[in-house]
């Protein structure tokens, strides 16, 4: 992977830890677990395409 893939890897990553926090320490009344797992999630997926895009890629060659 190029640094720029594992860059975005790592932001990925710390986007879901941040969903973590906000689902784990939610004050707010708007369903703040929901929207924090959501943001986990949304992470997660991101990093899942991330990986796929490069193996195909490597596929392609």
């Amino acid at each position: 992977m190029s640094g720029g893939t594992l860059a975005r890897m790592a932001l990925a990553i710390l986007v879901a830890f941040a969903g973590l926090y906000i689902a784990a320490h939610a004050e707010f009344e708007l369903s703040g677990d929901k929207v924090g797992l959501l943001v986990t999630l949304g992470g997660v997926l991101y990093a899942y395409w991330l990986v796929k895009a490069h193996f195909d890629a490597k596929d392609r060659e």
